[in-house]
């Protein structure tokens, strides 16, 4: 609602973000019995590391008396980094921005839509790595669009692409162990 994440309330913050991220997640599944039970453990690190990647966990930059929305050169916006352009007629581009909550159940719907509707069906955990790879899949498909699903274990990906994607894996792992990443990478901190 509008906070920016500044050296001196970023350990508050930090928490604020972990506790909204995980009860989106639980009420998603609450809601939503689409997901294999097998994974439903992994929903919670998913959006983390994902909003992580995308955003290091800010809807908002700027200074606390003048909150801007994050948006990225392409357009993507808050939080999950929601492109408005490609899911104008799914989302209200209104409350992608003012609304972290929406925001970040927009990108779980997203997520989940990616890992049900095309890493399970195309059959990423039958490549050697298992359930792994569709989490791998589906982060791919949510940064890059669909077409990119299979580009985390392809050999022709480009060197800045599967920096992406390790670094995203990197993320995933860490909150999947109840660890937090680096945060030096998104945040100053210390004196």
């Amino acid at each position: 609602k509008g906070v920016v994440p500044q050296k001196e309330n970023l350990d508050d913050y930090l928490d604020l973000v972990a506790s909204l991220l995980e009860e989106q997640s639980s009420v998603w599944l609450a809601e939503n019995k689409k997901m294999p039970k097998r994974l439903t453990k992994r929903l919670d690190p998913l959006v983390r590391a994902t909003a992580w990647k995308e955003s290091c966990w800010r809807q908002f930059t700027g200074s606390s008396s003048d909150p801007q929305v994050l948006r990225s050169p392409v357009g993507a916006v808050g939080m999950m980094q929601i492109n408005g352009r490609v899911w104008r007629k799914v989302y209200d581009l209104d409350r992608l921005v003012d609304e972290v909550d929406y925001n970040v159940n927009a990108g779980i719907d997203i997520l989940t839509h990616y890992l049900i509707d095309y890493a399970i069906r195309r059959g990423e955990h039958e490549q050697p790595g298992g359930d792994d790879n569709l989490i791998k899949a589906t982060y791919a498909a949510y940064n890059g669009g669909p077409g990119q699903l299979s580009r985390y274990r392809r050999d022709d990906t480009a060197a800045r692409l599967k920096a992406i994607d390790n670094a995203f894996w990197s993320y995933y792992t860490s909150f999947k162990s109840g660890d937090l990443p680096d945060i030096s990478g998104c945040y100053v901190v210390g004196n």
